[in-house]
């Protein structure tokens, strides 16, 4: 999916390709996991967590609220998070980065000022859900 922003025509690809192939979510203690205790993967959770209007709305709510300070920059930023079961996000962490510090740290803050997620439930009970988000950022179109 591709969103152009105004800022500088800087175009966003979100990748949600990522979402069913980097995430986990936290295991009961029936299921437990030796070598990720906490987590499971992303496709075992029952119902998954969504951002509230739907991942078209998250891409937009990214896409205008990224500033990026180098506008000559093109390249992919990975972060991980926690969707908790309140629906924040917490544990961020960028675990790829193409584009350098600045731009890492702008993507955080991004996501922590993100509005709530409906949580993901597993055996009728809300559980955490860890997500690897990528977006890809490239100068001018």
């Amino acid at each position: 999916m591709y969103l152009v922003l105004n800022f500088k025509r800087l175009v966003f690809v979100l990748l949600s390709v990522f979402f069913n192939n980097y995430s986990f979510s936290q295991e009961s203690a029936a299921s437990s996991n030796k070598k990720h205790p906490n987590f499971i993967m992303w496709r075992e959770v029952e119902i998954k967590p969504e951002f509230i209007g739907g991942i078209e709305k998250f891409y937009k709510y990214v896409g205008n609220n990224f500033h990026e300070i180098n506008t000559n920059l093109s390249g992919k930023i990975v972060a991980e998070f926690i969707i908790e079961t309140d629906g924040c996000l917490s544990n961020f962490k960028i675990i790829e980065n193409e584009l350098g510090v600045e731009s890492g740290k702008e993507y955080i803050r991004v996501l922590q000022n993100c509005p709530r997620w409906i949580p993901g439930y597993n055996d009728d009970k809300k559980v955490r859900v860890k997500h690897h988000l990528p977006i890809i950022i490239q100068k001018g179109m």
